[in-house]
C-alpha cells in the first residue's frame, strides 16, 4: 500500500507537542481538544512511518526520529509565518457567504450586537446565521463555522477550544424582593423553574440549593427560560453572563458559581484557509475572548437586598 504523503498542515501539532512535552498542554496551547492534536500526531507518524514520540507517564517524549524533524518543522513554522505577513489585507479581499451557526441564548444578546461591527471591517461578507439548539454537523457540511457549547468535540473538524464557561442560580431582583426574606431554611416559599431542553446542569446535580423550594414549569427553549426568569417566575440554573446580558437578572445569594461545559468555535476543515471563514472566526473568537470573564462570573451582580 502506498504511503500517506506528509501533510505540513500537522507541523504546527507536531511542534507544540515537543515543546510542550504532553497532549494536553500542546491543546491548551494550541486552543483545541486534546483528540485533535492526538489525530494529527498519529497522521504525522503514519506519513513518516515511524513514531515520533514515546508515550510515557511523564509525558511525550521525542524519539530520534522526532529530534531530526524538529529543526525542519521550525524552519517551516518560520517561512509560512512570513509568508503569512507579505499576504495583502484580509478585510480588503475576503468576501462571499459563510453559514454560521449558534445556540439561540448566544445568538440573541451576544453575536447580534455585534454584527454591524463585524459588517463594517468586512462589508463583503455575507452572514447566514443559523440557530438553533441542535448541532449543526461541520463535517456533513450543514454549516461552515458554529459556536458550540460542549464537553469535549468528537467530529473530525477544526476546533478552536475558547474557555470553560460558568452557571449559576439566578433570579429577578423582583422575584428576590417579593420571596427571599420569607424563604424557609430549605427554600421553602421559592419556585425552581425546570428546565425541559437538551443538556442538563449535571454540575449541580450534588448541589442541590433550596431543596423544598417549589418547582413550576417546564421550558424547553433557553431564550424563553430566560425570559421567564427575568418575568419573576422563579429561580433557574443558566449561564451566569446572563446577569450582564439581561437587566434585570441577578445571582441568587448563598449559592456558588460552577464550571459547565466549554466554549468552541468548530470551522469545517475544508474552509479553514478560506480568507470569508477565516475572518469569521478571528474576528468573532476576539469578541468572545473578550467577554471571558462575564462568561465565568467575575464580578456578576448578587442580589443584595
Amino acid at each position: 500500500m502506498r504511503a500517506k504523503p506528509m501533510d505540513w498542515a500537522e507541523m504546527p501539532y507536531f511542534l507544540a507537542v515537543a515543546r510542550e512535552g504532553s497532549l494536553r498542554l500542546a491543546a491548551e496551547s494550541l486552543g483545541v481538544s486534546h483528540g485533535t492534536v492526538d489525530r494529527h500526531i498519529q497522521s504525522l507518524e503514519a506519513a513518516c512511518k515511524t513514531c515520533l514520540f514515546q508515550r510515557t507517564t511523564q509525558g511525550m517524549v521525542l524519539t530520534t526520529a522526532g529530534e531530526s524533524l524538529v529543526p525542519a518543522a521550525t524552519e517551516a513554522e518560520t517561512l509560512i509565518v512570513g509568508a503569512r505577513n507579505t499576504l495583502p489585507s484580509m478585510t480588503a479581499s475576503a468576501a462571499g457567504r459563510v453559514r454560521f451557526a449558534m445556540p439561540s441564548w448566544i445568538a440573541y444578546p451576544i453575536i447580534a450586537p455585534r454584527v454591524h461591527k463585524f459588517r463594517e471591517l468586512y462589508p463583503d461578507i455575507d452572514l447566514e446565521i443559523m440557530v438553533s439548539n441542535r448541532f449543526q454537523s461541520i463535517a456533513k457540511a450543514e454549516a461552515d463555522v458554529s459556536i458550540r457549547i460542549a464537553f469535549e468535540v468528537e467530529e473530525d473538524v477544526v476546533g478552536k477550544h475558547l474557555f470553560v464557561w460558568h452557571d449559576a442560580v439566578l433570579a429577578s431582583e423582583r422575584y428576590l424582593s417579593e420571596h427571599w426574606a420569607t424563604r424557609g431554611r430549605e427554600g421553602e416559599g421559592l419556585h425552581w423553574l425546570g428546565w425541559a431542553g437538551p443538556n442538563p446542569h449535571h454540575a449541580w446535580e450534588k448541589q442541590r440549593p433550596f431543596s423544598k423550594a417549589a418547582k413550576v414549569h417546564h421550558i424547553g427553549d433557553e431564550m424563553m427560560f430566560a425570559q421567564m426568569l427575568r418575568e419573576g417566575h422563579g429561580m433557574g440554573v443558566f449561564p451566569v453572563i446572563s446577569t450582564n446580558l439581561f437587566p434585570g437578572l441577578v445571582r441568587v445569594p448563598q449559592t456558588p458559581v460552577l464550571p459547565d461545559r466549554s466554549l468552541w468555535l468548530l470551522t469545517n476543515r475544508n474552509l479553514q484557509n478560506t480568507m470569508r471563514v477565516r475572518a469569521v472566526v478571528d474576528f468573532f473568537e476576539d469578541e468572545l475572548m473578550a467577554l471571558r470573564g462575564a462568561f465565568q462570573g467575575v464580578d456578576s451582580p448578587v442580589f443584595a437586598g
